[in-house]
């Protein structure tokens, strides 16, 4: 059976992500934007190469490897409109 944390940005630091590493578990949390590689990562994704997941929201995968643990990123992108 697989192991999955979930939590919200502030699960996102060295401690937590390298236990996640050692006890294998895999983990769902956003990125911090003040993550220097999430905010440029959020400004230069080309349109292109996002897909539409659904009508008004598009998604681009990503790999990082933060606090020596391999990530794939998920950045969703959503189109408002008024």
């Amino acid at each position: 059976m697989l192991d999955y944390r979930v939590g919200d940005s502030a699960l996102y630091t060295l401690t937590p992500l390298q236990a996640f590493k050692r006890e294998q578990s895999l983990f769902v949390t956003p990125v911090p934007m003040q993550t220097k590689e999430a905010k440029e990562l959020i400004f230069e994704v080309p349109y292109d190469k996002s897909v539409e997941i659904v009508e008004g929201y598009r998604a681009f995968e990503s790999t990082s490897c933060y606090a020596g643990v391999e990530q794939r990123w998920v950045v969703i992108f959503s189109q408002v409109t008024c």
